[in-house]
């Protein structure tokens, strides 16, 4: 296959969909991503088989269809300060602390997921010094 022009992906690439051939009665719509799994040159042109994100099996034809390749994705982890109000019931203001910072200190916390991907959004909780007090009872202090 001398006249074989390179490949426009590998396999395991991320792509994001530009435009599909407008002769597709069905195309997948623009924007859509998802995760090349094979590439193959088959009548001059490129068929790229694609696990898309969205629920669809279509692969792409190179030329005609369009797309780009996405960097890729990276985990980053940042230090964020939330603020929340506990209500706890306890005999005294020491015991209501003590409650809290055992409870707090190294637990796990689920705080939904993120749109895009549907992949939990997952956090370690701690306490930084003492609570400040806020109301006793329901009554502001």
């Amino acid at each position: 296959m001398k006249n074989q022009p390179p490949a426009p992906c590998k396999e395991g690439d991320r792509i994001e969909l530009i435009q599909m051939a407008s002769d597709d009665p069905c195309p997948i719509p623009a924007g859509t991503r998802g995760t090349v799994i094979s590439v193959c040159f088959f009548q001059n042109s490129h068929q790229v088989t694609v696990d898309w994100d969205a629920p669809r099996s279509l692969s792409l034809v190179c030329p005609p269809d369009q797309f780009r390749i996405l960097p890729p994705e990276r985990e980053y982890t940042m230090d964020v300060k939330l603020f929340t109000s506990i209500r706890v019931k306890a005999t005294s203001q020491e015991e209501a602390e003590g409650m809290i910072q055992n409870a707090l200190d190294g637990a796990e916390a689920n705080f939904g997921a993120w749109e895009a991907s549907g992949d939990p959004i997952l956090s370690t909780v701690s306490t930084d010094g003492t609570p400040d007090l806020i109301e006793i009872d329901g009554e502001a202090v």
